[in-house]
């Protein structure tokens, strides 16, 4: 294959450390960057999402290890918010093989903010509350 003209370009910096680091051949990264380039795509654009087919940029990762390996700072805490911490730990209730399969969950179904009801094979049910408290001063 002969050498691209690209691989010594540096825009998208981004979007080639993702690929390197998803293991994409350097084609397709070449091939991605050039579509970047057409659709004047963000220049820190870190991948294509199709599904919504929008470019995803540095600022909308957020998991420490993938923006450090990207070269990035990690983004500073943000205040927790009860809905949603409400809806991760629903995702996290359903991750969990220990509740699904050793238990029997098979609903996990929220009913308010900060409120999920888990619902068991066996019929037995389970409230799950939520509370935040202020900061102690």
């Amino acid at each position: 294959m002969a050498p691209d003209a690209d691989a010594t370009d540096d825009s998208y910096p981004y979007l080639r450390a993702y690929g390197r680091l998803a293991g994409w051949p350097p084609d397709h990264i070449t091939a991605l960057v050039r579509l970047a380039r057409t659709q004047d795509a963000p220049t820190d654009a870190v991948f294509y999402q199709r599904g919504d087919d929008r470019w995803v940029t540095t600022s909308e990762i957020w998991e420490t290890g993938l923006r450090r390996v990207l070269g990035l700072e990690p983004l500073p805490p943000i205040a927790p918010d009860v809905d949603l911490l409400t809806e991760e730990v629903a995702r996290l209730l359903w991750r969990s093989s220990w509740l699904t399969d050793r238990n029997g969950l098979r609903d996990v179904a929220r009913l308010d903010s900060g409120l999920l009801r888990l619902t068991f094979a066996t019929g037995a049910t389970g409230d799950v509350h939520l509370r935040l408290a202020p900061p102690q001063s």
